[in-house]
């Protein structure tokens, strides 16, 4: 099979996913793979399929790996491979796997910054996370930014709410007493 006949393969399983049509979505990718085990799309738009529409995170997981393991530069699957990790709260791989795509050029920097503000969030790190969310609005080529406008209103809350608690606790320390 020619790239060229994968190529459009893609865009008819692409065409399959936009109507909803996940079994022939996954014929086509069957088929790109069956001639091409290294398609690095195919396994991307696969992990996409386990995870969005089945819902099993394993084989997506596993698709996400091949395709990063045969392209390196793909960005999709980091992103994809990112959003994945971040839902299972594996903390400690999506850090690892951010450090790795902030090195790839095809990764989109807006959703590159915009998750490892997620991943500072969850941290408990948010003044990182601000740092992160504010640079993903400065990588984004459009004005449509309000997700991360609320995003670093949450983290300013949290810091709002944590810090009182930290001096609140501090006086209770001080003054030995828990009716404080």
């Amino acid at each position: 099979m020619s790239s060229r006949s994968i190529d459009l393969k893609l865009l008819e399983c692409d065409k399959a996913l936009e109507n909803d049509n996940v079994e022939a979505a996954i014929d086509l990718l069957d088929d790109i793979l069956e001639e091409k085990p290294s398609c690095a799309a195919a396994h991307n738009t696969l992990g996409w399929i386990y995870k969005q529409k089945f819902s099993d995170r394993e084989k997506a997981e596993y698709h996400y790996k091949l395709a990063i393991q045969f392209d390196e530069n793909y960005g999709y699957s980091y992103e994809n491979y990112m959003f994945l990790l971040r839902d299972l709260g594996r903390l400690e791989d999506l850090g690892q796997l951010l450090e790795k795509a902030e090195k790839v050029s095809q990764v989109s920097k807006r959703t590159l910054y915009d998750e490892k503000g997620s991943y500072y969030e969850l941290l408990g790190d948010y003044k990182k996370a601000i740092e992160n969310y504010k640079l993903a609005i400065k990588m984004s080529l459009n004005n449509d930014n309000d997700d991360l406008k609320d995003h670093i209103k949450r983290c300013q809350s949290k810091i709002n709410i944590f810090s009182s608690n930290r001096v609140l606790k501090a006086i209770r320390v001080l003054f030995g007493s828990d009716d404080i």
